[in-house]
């Protein structure tokens, strides 16, 4: 299994370049399954789990774990 993690502030989750790291984690994992975490402050979690909800489901991507991180809790 491989694992790829990526930690992100707030600001930084809406960004271009987030979406492009993203997909690419996701493309990669996809292939060859695994899980991204996506750590991020508190404030920033119902986002980043919005967001990585959002871009998976628009590139069909399969096969892949996500977890995201917070201070306090887990989502996956």
């Amino acid at each position: 299994i491989q694992v790829i993690g990526e930690a992100k502030t707030d600001w930084d989750l809406e960004l271009a370049h987030t979406r492009l790291q993203l997909d690419a984690f996701g493309r990669h994992l996809s292939v060859r399954g695994g899980l991204l975490v996506v750590a991020v402050p508190t404030a920033a979690a119902a986002t980043a789990r919005r967001l990585v909800r959002e871009l998976f489901a628009a590139t069909g991507l399969k096969g892949v774990e996500i977890t995201i991180l917070d201070e306090t809790s887990q989502w996956h």
